[in-house]
């Protein structure tokens, strides 16, 4: 049997070309869980990564987070603090010495 969505489907869909009724169609289908098209749709969407990417943005993160931010009131950085409002957890400055 044939899958009733075909993957230009899916392309047009992601890509938001698709008409309003393949997009019903569409999501009629993936409502009703379809997990392959569901994976297809993911990777249309967010496509892989390549690892060296990372770079800039971990160094970004290094840089605002864990450089040598201004002192705040309290004793910590400016950049530890934005990093605490990006985590619910605690960072190494809240811990007890």
């Amino acid at each position: 049997m044939e899958h009733p969505i075909q993957d230009s489907s899916l392309e047009r869909f992601a890509a938001g070309t698709a008409s309003r009724e393949e997009a019903c169609a569409i999501t009629r289908h993936l409502l009703k869980g379809c997990p392959q098209c569901a994976a297809r749709l993911r990777e249309l969407i967010r496509p892989p990564v390549e690892e060296a990417d990372y770079g800039p943005v971990v160094d970004a993160f290094v840089r605002v987070c864990l450089g040598r931010p201004k002192k705040q009131e309290g004793g910590k950085g400016e950049g530890v603090a934005a990093c605490g409002a990006l985590s619910p957890g605690k960072t190494e400055m809240d811990r007890p010495a």
